[in-house]
C-alpha cells in the first residue's frame, strides 16, 4: 500500500461508520517496517494542525514506544512551542499530546526532561499552553511514578487562582482527579456556577464516565 493510500485510510480513522484502526496500523508497519528514520521523516513532513494525522502516527508509536523517548520529547516541544509562537493551527494538535505523555515504562530521562519543560510552561502567557502543561504534568507523573515534589505541587495548585477562568476550571478538574486540591480551597461563587453550566465540565464528566466504563470492561475481560 502506498503512503497516499494509507493517508486516505487515515482520513477515515475517526469516522464512526468505519473501523480501520487495525488496518491503518498494519499498513504503517508494512510500509515503514523497521525504517525508524523514514517514519520520523514522514511525521516531520506533516503539517501541524487538524489534517496532519499526527495523533494517529503518535498512537502508532505509543503502542511500542520504547526507544522513541527523544523523538517523543521533541514532538511535545514542537507542538507547544508552535502554539506559543502564535500558530493557530497548532492548537488543533493539542489532543495529540495525549499519545506523547500517557506512556509508561519509558526511560526516566524522558519523564524528567518533559516534566521540567512543561513545568516552565505553567508560566506561559498563552492560556492554552498553561492548561495543557498542567494536564500533562500530572499525566507524566502518574505514568513515571516519580514523586511529585512540593514546589511543583504548589506551582500546580497556583493555577487554581489563574486570571483566566478556563485555566482555573481545568486546574480544578485535573487536580481534583489526583486529590491535589488543597483542603481549605474554595471555588469562587461565580466559578462554581460556571462549572455547573460549562460544556467543558459536562464533556469532562462524560469522558470520565466513558473511561471508567472502558476500564471496567477491561478488568472483566469484556473487550
Amino acid at each position: 500500500m502506498t503512503i497516499e493510500e494509507i493517508e486516505i485510510l487515515m482520513d477515515k480513522f475517526y469516522d464512526l461508520d468505519e473501523d480501520v484502526d487495525e488496518q491503518v496500523f498494519n499498513a504503517l508497519n508494512a510500509h515503514f517496517g523497521n525504517d525508524k528514520n523514514g517514519f520520523i521523516d514522514y511525521i516531520n513532513s506533516r503539517p501541524i494542525g487538524q489534517s496532519s494525522h499526527r495523533a494517529i502516527l503518535y498512537e502508532h508509536i505509543m503502542n511500542n514506544a520504547s526507544g522513541w523517548e527523544e523523538f517523543l520529547y521533541e514532538q511535545i516541544r514542537l507542538i507547544i512551542d508552535a502554539i506559543e509562537s502564535g500558530n493557530k493551527d497548532a492548537e488543533d494538535e493539542l489532543p495529540s499530546l495525549y499519545y506523547l505523555t500517557n506512556i509508561s515504562d519509558l526511560k526516566k530521562s524522558f519523564y524528567t526532561k518533559s516534566i521540567e519543560y512543561l513545568r516552565a510552561k505553567l508560566n506561559s502567557r498563552n492560556n492554552s499552553v498553561r492548561k495543557v502543561a498542567l494536564e500533562h504534568l500530572l499525566d507524566l507523573h502518574f505514568e513515571s511514578k516519580i514523586d511529585l515534589d512540593y514546589s511543583l505541587r504548589d506551582a500546580l495548585q497556583y493555577q487554581l487562582y489563574d486570571k483566566n477562568y478556563n485555566v482555573r476550571l481545568y486546574a480544578y478538574l485535573n487536580l481534583n482527579d489526583f486529590n491535589l486540591v488543597p483542603k481549605n480551597f474554595k471555588l469562587r461563587l461565580m466559578d462554581r456556577i460556571r462549572i455547573k453550566m460549562s460544556a467543558d465540565h459536562r464533556s469532562y464528566l462524560k469522558a470520565k464516565k466513558i473511561g471508567h466504563e472502558a476500564a471496567r470492561k477491561v478488568m472483566n475481560n469484556e473487550l
